[in-house]
C-alpha cells in the first residue's frame, strides 16, 4: 500500500546525546532544498505567574499549564458547593493569586488582545468554531435547544437495521451508525461547565445551573428532539490495520445550528455502552474527563484548533481502570523491565484502581475521523464510503470543496492536518496517540487522551507511556501525520476510481506526499520566525537551526526561554549579551563550550533584531 513511503521526504535527524547522556533527537522535516531544519518546540508553558507574554517579539499566548492549574482548582472543588466566579466556569473559589490578570469576565480561558507583532494569520483557525463566538442576541432554554436539533448525519447516512440491543457488541456492516441509549443512573453532580461554550451553542448560561442540565448531560435523561447515536469506524496504528472500532464510550445527542450558521454536534463521552464498546463498560472516569475539559478549552484559547467542552458531570458510579503504581519505587520493582527504560519515570498503566465516574459533553462541527472513511475502503464497501465522503464534504468543507470532488476534499484534509501539527508544536502539545481513529477529518484536536505539554525541551518526549518506540513523540508528530495522510490517500484514490473514473489520482498523490510536506513547512517556518520575532526568512532559518543546536545540548525550559528572550531589557543599546542574561531559562547553567555557544548565538540574534529595527 506504500503507507510508509512518505518517510523518504520526512525524517528526523540522528540522535544526539543530551547533557545527561539521554538520547536527544533534533527533529527536522527534510525537503529538496531545506534539510536539517529544526522543528519548533513551541510556546508550552508561558508562566506560572500568569503574566502576559512579552509583545516585543510576537508571542501570543498565555501559559497552557498556568490555565490548567487555575481551572483545575475550580473544577475539583466544585463538589464542595459550586458558585459562579468571574471566570464563567461554574466552580468553587479560586485563589486570586492563580487567576491571570486581565482575564475576561465571561471565561477563565479568555485572553487579552494579541501583541501588535503577532501574526493574525497564525491564529486564524481552520476550524470555524475556533474563533470565539459573539454572544447571541437571545439565548435558548435547554428544551428549545433540544427541539431545534437538526441531525444531518442521521438524515444523510445509513442507520443499522437490527433487533439486537443497542449495547450488544457486534460487527456492524452496511451502515454508518446505530441508535443507542445512555445508561447512566444514580446520583449526578455538576463538576464544571463552560458558559462560553454554552453561548456558542446559543444556550442560556443560566441553564448550566439547573438540575435538568445535570440530568441531560450526565446521561440520565433524553429530551424531545435528541436522538442519541454512535458511529462505526476503524483504526490503523502507523499503517497497521486493527479492524472495526467505533464510538465505544461516546454517543452524540444532536446537532444544532447556532445564530452564526455554524453546525455543531454535541457528544457525551462516558454515557454508556454501544455496539462498538468491544466488551468494555462504555464509561469515563472523573480524572480523564477533567483533563480533557480543561485542555480542550485551553487549546482553543491558545489558537489551536480543537473540539470544545461544555460540561463535566460527576456520577455515583465507581469505575475500574488500570493506572500507575502509587510510588516510583514500586514501579522500579516491577518484573517487566525492558531495556533502556527508566521504570521510575515510565511504564504503561497496569494496576487496577477504583475511580469516580463522569460524563463529559464535547462540541465540534463533527466527530468524523480518518478511520470513518478507511473502514469502508477496507471492507470494499465503496458505495457507503462515497456516502460518508459526501457527508464529510457537506459537514466540514461546504463552500470550499465541490460536491463529488474527493481529490479536493483530500487536499483540504491534508492542509488542515499539516497546519494542526504545526500548531501543536507551537504550544508544545503532544497528542500522545495519533492513530487514524484519533485524527479528525476537519483538522482539529480530538480525543485528548494520553496528551501532555512539554516542559523541559526533549525532542523525543511523549506522555504516552505505552508508546515505548516513541512513534508519537514531540518531534515525530509530523511523521505520524504523514503516515496517516498516506494511508488515507490510498483510500481516497480507490474512491476516486469508483466515483470519478480516477480523474483525481495525480492530485491525491501530490497532496499525500509533497503537498503535506509543503503545507507543514509553510506553517512551521512562519511559527519559528514568529517565536523569534524575526521577519527575514533566511535569517530566521539560520537562527532557528543554531538555537536547536544549542538547546539540544542543554537543559532548557522552553517557555521561560522564549519569555526571557522577549524581555525588552534583554538587548542593550550597544554591545553584546552574555548567556547569564538568560540564566532563569536554564535548568542547568551552561558551562565552558556550551556557554560560549549560547553567547555566540545570542549575539547573532541581537544583531539581527537590531538590523530589523
Amino acid at each position: 500500500m506504500g503507507g510508509l513511503s512518505i518517510q523518504r521526504r520526512i525524517a528526523t535527524t540522528p540522535l544526539r546525546r543530551g547533557p545527561a547522556g539521554a538520547a536527544q533527537a533534533l527533529p527536522s522535516l527534510s525537503r529538496k532544498k531545506d534539510k536539517g531544519e529544526g522543528i519548533s518546540p513551541a510556546l508550552r508553558d508561558a508562566s506560572r505567574s500568569g503574566q502576559r507574554v512579552g509583545s516585543r517579539r510576537g508571542f501570543d499566548s498565555w501559559s497552557l499549564r498556568g490555565v490548567l492549574e487555575c481551572a483545575f482548582l475550580c473544577s475539583v472543588t466544585a463538589a464542595a458547593g459550586a458558585k459562579e466566579n468571574r471566570s464563567g466556569v461554574r466552580a468553587a473559589f479560586v485563589p486570586p493569586s492563580l487567576v491571570p490578570p486581565a482575564v475576561g469576565s465571561r471565561s477563565l480561558f479568555s485572553l487579552p488582545p494579541l501583541p501588535p507583532r503577532a501574526s493574525k494569520q497564525s491564529l486564524q483557525h481552520i476550524l470555524r468554531m475556533s474563533t470565539a463566538a459573539s454572544p447571541p442576541q437571545s439565548f435558548r432554554t435547554l428544551e428549545e435547544l433540544s427541539l431545534s436539533m437538526d441531525n444531518s448525519l442521521l438524515r444523510e447516512l445509513k442507520q443499522e437495521e437490527t433487533d439486537q440491543p443497542p449495547a450488544k457488541c457486534r460487527d456492524v456492516l452496511g451502515a454508518h451508525y446505530t441508535l443507542v441509549e445512555p445508561e447512566i443512573g444514580g446520583k449526578l453532580w455538576l463538576v464544571s461547565a463552560s458558559s462560553e461554550c454554552a453561548e456558542l451553542l446559543g444556550l442560556d448560561p443560566k441553564e448550566l445551573e439547573t438540575d435538568q442540565f445535570v440530568s441531560v448531560f450526565g446521561g440520565n435523561k433524553v429530551l424531545e428532539g435528541m436522538k442519541p447515536w454512535a458511529t462505526v469506524y476503524g483504526c490503523h496504528h502507523y499503517a497497521h490495520w486493527f479492524g472495526q472500532l467505533g464510538d465505544g464510550r461516546a454517543m452524540s445527542i444532536g446537532e444544532i445550528v447556532n445564530k452564526d450558521g455554524q453546525r455543531l454536534e454535541l457528544q457525551l463521552k462516558g454515557a454508556g455502552r454501544t455496539p462498538y464498546s468491544r466488551k468494555f463498560d462504555g464509561r469515563a472516569v472523573l480524572r480523564s474527563s477533567i483533563r480533557e475539559f480543561l485542555a480542550s478549552e485551553s487549546l482553543h484559547h491558545l489558537g489551536v484548533p480543537t473540539t470544545r467542552a461544555l460540561s463535566v458531570i460527576g456520577t455515583s458510579e465507581t469505575i475500574s481502570r488500570p493506572w500507575y503504581p502509587d510510588t516510583a519505587t514500586k514501579r522500579s520493582e516491577l518484573d517487566y523491565k525492558p531495556q533502556n527504560v527508566n521504570l521510575k519515570k515510565m511504564h504503561p498503566p497496569h494496576v487496577m484502581k477504583q475511580e469516580p465516574g463522569a460524563v463529559m459533553c464535547r462540541v465540534a462541527p463533527s466527530f468524523l475521523r480518518f478511520a470513518h472513511l478507511e473502514l469502508f475502503w477496507r471492507r470494499d464497501d465503496m458505495e457507503n464510503m462515497k456516502q460518508m465522503a459526501d457527508h464529510v464534504i457537506k459537514r466540514e468543507f461546504e463552500g470550499i470543496v465541490k460536491e463529488g470532488d474527493y481529490a479536493g476534499m483530500f487536499e483540504e484534509v491534508v492542509r488542515r492536518l499539516a497546519t494542526l501539527v504545526a500548531e501543536w508544536m507551537r504550544v508544545g502539545y503532544v497528542q500522545g496517540n495519533m492513530n487514524s481513529d484519533n485524527t479528525a477529518l476537519g483538522g482539529f484536536t480530538i480525543d485528548l487522551g494520553p496528551f501532555g505539554i512539554m516542559e523541559e525541551y526533549d525532542a523525543t518526549w511523549t506522555p504516552f507511556t505505552s508508546d515505548q518506540e516513541k512513534k508519537f513523540s514531540y518531534s515525530q508528530q509530523p511523521q505520524a501525520g504523514a503516515v496517516n495522510v498516506k494511508v488515507l490517500g490510498e483510500a481516497i484514490k480507490a474512491l476516486d476510481k469508483y466515483a470519478n473514473e480516477g480523474k483525481g489520482q495525480e492530485r491525491i498523490e501530490e497532496a499525500s506526499s509533497e503537498g503535506y510536506v509543503n503545507f507543514f513547512f509553510e506553517k512551521h517556518e512562519a511559527i519559528c520566525r514568529s517565536k523569534l520575532g524575526i521577519t527575514d526568512a533566511e535569517a530566521g532559518k539560520d537562527l532557528w537551526a543554531g538555537l536547536m543546536e544549542c538547546m539540544g545540548k542543554s537543559r532548557v525550559d522552553w517557555t521561560v526561554f522564549f519569555r526571557t528572550l522577549s524581555d525588552p531589557n534583554l538587548i542593550p543599546a550597544k554591545g553584546g549579551v552574555e548567556v547569564t542574561a538568560m540564566s532563569k531559562a536554564f535548568l542547568e547553567q551552561p558551562q565552558g563550550n556550551k556557554a560560549a555557544a549560547w553567547t555566540a548565538w545570542l549575539n547573532k540574534y541581537v544583531e539581527q533584531v537590531r538590523k530589523e529595527g
